[in-house]
């Protein structure tokens, strides 16, 4: 399907609320626009239905099946819409139809319990030799191959999909495959072999997919001049896909490549507690970036009542910073997340410099990110706090935080807590897909991860002392955030920094009892009424922000 051209007002203020806060939080992730389609339909019931947003409907089920094309009840969503209205052009039914066929697990049930024996052990490279040879054997069993896909999502083992994809499928499937291997060979950095591998994967890709693809391939070949052409291609035809938005912009104003120093002294502060091997890479690419664009930094370190040889690490690093640069608190228990952040941000020479970057004990920095965060805040100067883009240390293409914002609640599936302890959801479409450039952009949002962020001193005072309550660790800094939104003063995300994180936490992954408890806490800490007020602030933000960079855009003839 060929999206239908849009039809009415082209603006997110012209949609209903609801799809309007969705479509603002991001348009990626198969799960999210596959349920903003439903929304869409739903919002259209009935005689009279209003055609723009039945297209936008088509157009939403048609890019979930790109974002995930052998996902049974995406794939049952899309031909049951075809059937009804005719919404896929032949070559993609028949691909559709092929996948549809082929992506479910085995009726009787061979390998997936083994398979799930090996998952449940956590046996990667036993599951991963299982599933290639069990596609090899027979190469039209597609379940076969999204677990594949899964599981190199999981573990940065690209070059191994690559290679297990390399053959032809049977008949009919190989734009199936040419899908898959163009997102690998993308991550592996091979980006004139993924361009290929995308054009190959018509009509599973529809030309706004494969042009926002071929765009970003380019991009990152230097071919500056060809890409925007393609991103406003995609723009036009899905003119509240925010993604591309938003990259297109930056590209097109020079926002992709901005640095710029912090107009002040910056303290930059750490906490930590038994990490003393991970603290000293930390320490170490912290030593090795830019600090210039910090005035005349200061580094302190907490050392939280660590019991193993973090002491050692923490002295040979300050013996190798300039003199009096940094310094080191050493309580002799660990006092929690929350209470360290306190002690750290109310220290007289913290707050004598006009910044505080707080960086946890586990991250590599690259040698510009001050810079680049400087670029955020002189884009979004008001904002509460900037962050970045946080990736897997050990699979770097895998996204753990970008830009978090909010959604009604859903039945809560982090901890298994009672649906109607929720009083919010989060949109976090970046757990689902391999990192391919979507998120590289500077944006405002709900909340940012704690793991790297910088804020103006005067408003991190402003907004009072990390909440106790969220001890020993988790949500005491998304708490933060909702309090700042709450001030008026949003996160800003800056996709374009990305920083590596050892240790996988918050709202991303599977919660530990202490953690679940602490996700209790922040939905009781505000009424659904609060947070439901909240949401739609934010998404007035957000929606300012992405109405003001169509208009820029417009101007300067990109759309």
């Amino acid at each position: 399907m060929a999206d239908r051209a849009p039809s009415g007002a082209v603006s997110f203020s012209s949609l209903p609320p609801e799809i309007r806060e969705r479509l603002a939080c991001g348009f990626s992730g198969a799960g999210h626009l596959a349920e903003t389609a439903r929304r869409c339909f739903e919002a259209a019931a009935g005689p009279g239905a209003p055609q723009h947003l039945l297209d936008l409907g088509f157009t939403l089920v048609r890019a979930a099946w790109e974002a995930d094309p052998l996902r049974p009840d995406i794939l049952d969503f899309l031909l049951k819409l075809d059937g009804e209205a005719s919404i896929l052009e032949p070559a993609a039914r028949s691909a559709a139809v092929r996948a549809a066929r082929r992506a479910r697990p085995p009726q009787d049930g061979r390998g997936t319990a083994y398979l799930d024996r090996l998952k449940a052990r956590g046996d990667a490279e036993k599951c991963f030799a299982f599933l290639a040879r069990e596609l090899k054997q027979t190469p039209e069993a597609l379940y076969w191959a999204r677990e594949l896909a899964a599981l190199a999502h999981k573990t940065g083992w690209w070059d191994r999909l690559a290679e297990c994809f390399a053959s032809p499928w049977p008949e009919g499937l190989d734009p199936l495959r040419n899908r898959f291997l163009g997102d690998a060979l993308f991550v592996l950095g091979e980006f004139k072999a993924a361009f290929s591998a995308y054009r190959a994967a018509s009509p599973v890709l529809s030309p706004p997919a494969l042009n926002e693809r071929l765009a970003e391939c380019l991009h990152r070949q230097g071919e500056r001049d060809r890409a925007p052409a393609l991103w406003t291609s995609t723009a036009k035809a899905r003119p509240f896909d925010a993604n591309t938005l938003r990259r297109l912009h930056d590209v097109a104003f020079g926002r992709d490549n901005d640095r710029a120093p912090f107009p002040g002294r910056t303290a930059v502060l750490l906490y930590t507690w038994n990490k003393a091997d991970h603290l000293d890479r930390t320490l170490a690419s912290l030593y090795g970036s830019d600090l210039s664009g910090a005035g005349d930094a200061r580094i302190i370190a907490l050392d939280n009542g660590s019991t193993d040889h973090t002491p050692a690490v923490l002295d040979s690093w300050r013996e190798r910073f300039a003199k009096d640069m940094f310094s080191i608190i050493r309580p002799p228990v660990n006092i929690g997340a929350p209470a360290a952040r306190n002690w750290l941000m109310t220290l007289e020479e913290t707050r004598a410099c006009r910044f505080v970057a707080f960086l946890d004990d586990d991250v590599l920095l690259p040698p510009d990110w001050l810079f680049r965060l400087g670029a955020a805040r002189r884009a979004f100067p008001e904002a509460g706090v900037w962050g970045c883009k946080v990736a897997d240390a050990g699979a770097p293409s895998r996204i753990q935080h970008a830009d978090i914002n909010l959604l009604p609640p859903v039945r809560a599936k982090e901890a298994d807590l009672a649906p109607e302890t929720a009083t919010f959801g989060v949109h976090r479409p970046q757990d689902e897909a391999p990192d391919l450039g979507r998120f590289d952009a500077v944006c405002p949002c709900a909340s940012v991860t704690g793991c790297c962020h910088v804020f103006a001193t005067e408003t991190l005072l402003a907004a009072g002392e990390f909440d106790l309550q969220f001890s020993p660790s988790q949500f005491d800094d998304f708490d933060h955030d909702l309090t700042l939104a709450e001030m008026g003063r949003p996160a800003v995300c800056q996709g374009g920094l990305t920083v590596l994180h050892a240790k996988s936490s918050g709202l991303g992954e599977g919660l530990s009892g202490s953690a679940a408890g602490n996700l209790h806490k922040l939905y009781k800490k505000r009424s659904r009424a609060q947070m439901d007020a909240l949401r739609a602030q934010l998404a007035e933000t957000i929606v300012r922000d992405l109405e003001t960079k169509r208009v820029l855009l417009e101007e300067d003839g990109f759309l």
